[in-house]
């Protein structure tokens, strides 16, 4: 291991940047850029305190830092140790259920020049890898949120369908998702006895609601403590939030869906022409 002469280097305590800051920048450094691999053990807090010359408080505040930035784990007992990457996933804009929400009929060919594989796979994976699994968790009519009805053209508090969801990948949950649909169009689809996933849209379709147009927003926030929870995040790391309103041909807004994954674990993928 090369820590040594990375980390030998003394720390300036006259320095408008913290002491702990300091330290935390140079561990950091040497998890960029491999010194420190996934997986291995960092210098313990006494360690770090005897090398520095500091306090060994001051030590456990650098740590404390960057398990909050989400770049190390601590074991109790064990140490801190270089977080493992997670497999990244890629998402299409208007993809999240292999093209359903657009109205595509599963049956159709591919658009032309889809080049990118299947919706949701992580990069360079084969596609037995790429199967999600769906649970419902919530099933039933209520009052719209006030945004979710201003984005639907409904009054405050108007019914909706709300149909909730979290789609798991080998048993671990990796998105949290709610659709919020208008309660005519969820009426005359059924949507009420059919289950989350792919089967809604389908639905949609053999309804005459064919899905037409997609308008996406896509924003990174931290989680609540139950997504933190539900998705298995780390310490420090952020969730993107995808809202998306659905539209028929006739540019009529009829659902919303939010859905909630992990930052670290997806990546939003566009591909823009000259039109």
């Amino acid at each position: 291991m090369q820590e040594g002469c990375l980390l030998a280097r003394v720390v300036d305590s006259r320095a408008d940047r913290p002491v702990h800051k300091q330290i935390a920048d140079r561990l950091r450094s040497a998890i960029k850029s491999g010194v420190f691999g996934p997986g291995e053990l960092l210098p313990s807090e006494h360690e770090l305190a005897a090398k520095y010359g500091v306090a060994r408080g001051t030590a456990r505040q650098a740590i404390v830092l960057l398990r909050n930035e989400g770049l190390i784990d601590a074991v109790q007992g064990l140490g801190s140790f270089v977080r493992e990457p997670e497999p990244v996933q890629r998402l299409r804009p208007g993809g999240l259920s292999h093209g359903l929400e657009t109205g595509r009929d599963p049956h159709d060919p591919p658009p032309d020049g889809d080049r990118h594989g299947p919706v949701g796979g992580r990069l360079g994976a084969p596609p037995e890898e790429l199967m999600m699994s769906f649970a419902t968790t919530q099933l039933e009519k209520a009052s719209a949120p006030a945004d979710v009805a201003a984005l639907l053209g409904l009054p405050a508090g108007a019914d909706v369908l709300v149909r909730s969801w979290e789609a798991s990948y080998k048993d671990n949950v990796r998105t949290i998702a709610s659709a919020y649909t208008r309660s005519d169009i969820a009426t005359a689809a059924g949507l009420i006895d059919v289950e989350s996933g792919p089967a809604a849209y389908l639905a949609l379709i053999a309804s005459g609601h064919r899905i037409t147009r997609i308008i996406e927003e896509v924003s990174a926030r931290m989680p609540t403590t139950t997504e933190a929870q539900r998705l298995d995040l780390a310490p420090g790391v952020p969730v993107l939030s995808i809202q998306r309103v659905n539209h028929t041909a006739d540019r009529r807004p009829i659902e919303v869906t939010v859905s909630v994954m992990s930052a670290e674990r997806y990546r939003m993928l566009y591909e823009l022409g000259d039109d």
